[in-house]
């Protein structure tokens, strides 16, 4: 081999054709990493919202309690307001200064550490009414949470946004209506009509229609009872 030969750099042609092969690989990959990601994301905030689905339905059980407007199981302080302004039952996920999502907005004392936290039993007993099936039930009940951890409580959604829970839009625990634990996904909205509570307390069917715009269509929801 001669000092010539030895010394030989990449010709423009190699190049070429190794920044082409670095760019086709990186079209295959990345695809493939943001999906894993995204896919990673999605199944994350599946499973919180399961568990925060579980705690109500634990406490349902336990207190007979519903978290209202009015206040929630262990004598917690109240789930306050929307945005929108309007008394619909408001609870939140994560520590204050977390972004809110578009038409909600976190008001005093209704976070997740008021709502699931507490580590003993405020109230002697329940005798609110209980309507876990669909009768009015006057007994007495126990709460026996905590329900879930504080680290739990204060997690956020993988976008940043709190998880939040839906419930009744007055303080009668007799008003019918669905419970919703909600993630707003990576657009960080809420559809109008999922977040707005009528008479009745929010609408028993979470509206994830292309036909109303596409919002909410990213939503990660469970209905308790």
């Amino acid at each position: 081999m001669n000092n010539r030969t030895a010394h030989r750099g990449f010709t423009l042609i190699e190049a070429a054709v190794a920044i082409a092969v670095v760019a086709i690989l990186s079209g295959i990959v990345i695809p493939l990493v943001v999906k894993n990601m995204r896919d990673s994301q999605i199944a994350r905030a599946k499973n919180d919202v399961q568990v925060i689905a579980a705690a109500i339905a634990a406490q349902l059980k336990d207190t007979g309690v519903r978290p209202t407007l009015a206040g929630g199981p262990n004598l917690a302080n109240g789930g306050g307001a929307a945005a929108t302004g309007a008394g619909q039952s408001l609870w939140r996920s994560g520590p204050a200064g977390v972004v809110n999502v578009a038409g909600l907005g976190p008001a005093a004392g209704n976070s997740f550490l008021n709502l699931f936290t507490a580590t003993a039993q405020v109230a002697a007993d329940y005798t609110a009414a209980n309507t876990m099936f669909g009768t009015t039930v006057n007994a007495e009940f126990s709460y026996r949470g905590p329900y879930v951890g504080t680290d739990v409580a204060v997690k956020t959604d993988p976008w940043g946004s709190p998880y939040y829970i839906l419930g009744y839009n007055a303080t009668s625990q007799t008003v019918n209506g669905p419970i919703w634990v909600v993630c707003a996904g990576p657009d960080k909205n809420i559809l109008a009509a999922n977040r707005t509570a009528g008479a009745n307390g929010y609408p028993v069917t979470w509206d994830q229609s292309a036909a109303t715009g596409g919002t909410s269509q990213d939503d990660i929801v469970v209905r308790v009872n």
